[in-house]
């Protein structure tokens, strides 16, 4: 069997084990997906499988045999993972994407995190709060908004300091036009 999803006491509640990620649901809004690696990580088991049942449908949590997904290499690129373990923590478009259509991710591998099992699932809990209130995707945008800001503010200086001497130039002229004639005429201006 590929994968299988293990749906706790109540419907919508989930926590998978080796869900490949060409396989992971769509109705969760937010994921979080834990590689393991061969790091001993019982207790941060324990404690993300427990998180799991506690958020419902909202939240998917992936336990994965990292090796064994086919899929793993477009994990690691995609979500830039060097080392393991790592969980990362991501959310459906409407909650991640940003407006050029990549999906904003959280990673995290700090090995003085997973020495801390539990505060790193409240991390991953506080994580999935921002995330499923949308604060997360605000950022994004907003981060993204002054990016293209500061392009276009670039791209206005650089149109400005080649247009600027022109004007400069056409300042110092007396500029006549004609529109029905179509007729344009500069010539030397009498002051400076």
């Amino acid at each position: 069997m590929a994968y299988s999803i293990v749906f706790e006491e109540e419907p919508g509640k989930a926590v998978g084990e080796n869900v490949f990620l060409s396989n992971l649901p769509m109705s969760p809004k937010v994921l979080a997906l834990f590689y393991p690696g061969a790091a001993d990580t019982e207790e941060v088991e324990k404690e993300l499988r427990a998180l799991g049942q506690k958020t419902g449908g909202n939240l998917f949590v992936n336990i994965a045999e990292t090796l064994a997904d086919p899929d793993y290499q477009l994990a690691a690129g995609s979500f830039r993972i060097k080392s393991l373990p790592v969980i990362v923590v991501t959310a459906v478009s409407p909650l991640a994407a940003t407006p050029e259509g990549h999906t904003a991710f959280v990673r995290l591998d700090a090995k003085e995190l997973f020495q801390q099992p539990q505060q790193l699932v409240r991390t991953v809990e506080q994580l999935f709060n921002l995330f499923l209130r949308g604060e997360i995707a605000q950022a994004v945008r907003k981060g993204w908004l002054q990016q293209i800001r500061a392009k276009i503010d670039a791209a206005a200086d650089a149109i400005w300091a080649i247009i600027q001497p022109v004007i400069a130039w056409a300042a110092k002229k007396d500029i006549a036009l004609e529109f029905l004639s179509a007729k344009i005429e500069v010539k030397e201006s009498g002051g400076t």
